[in-house]
């Protein structure tokens, strides 16, 4: 992904809110599944991690969320985690 696809992805995700919550249990299957389903239906993803309650950082756990999903990191700021994963089923 080139830094301006990055930046137009980072731009549209100033206008979605968060789907998928990352608590104190860290990342459990539930959480999987949740990211699974929201990609069911989209391309970007918005990801509220709770600092205080999780055991890893929000850039630990992006990273293992793109090492499991199979989806690329958009950015990390403060709590909140953007991913991407393309949709072949959306562009039909």
């Amino acid at each position: 992904m080139t830094s301006k696809e990055r930046a137009a992805l980072r731009s549209q995700a100033n206008e979605i809110k968060p789907v998928v919550t990352v608590g104190k249990d860290g990342l459990t299957e539930t959480v999987f599944d949740s990211l699974e389903q929201a990609f069911n239906t989209r391309e970007l993803v918005k990801i509220k991690v709770l600092i205080k309650a999780a055991a890893q950082s929000p850039r630990e756990i992006c990273d293992a969320l793109c090492e499991k999903c199979g989806c690329e990191p958009v950015q990390v700021i403060g709590g909140t985690v953007v991913v991407w994963r393309y949709n072949k089923e959306l562009h039909k």
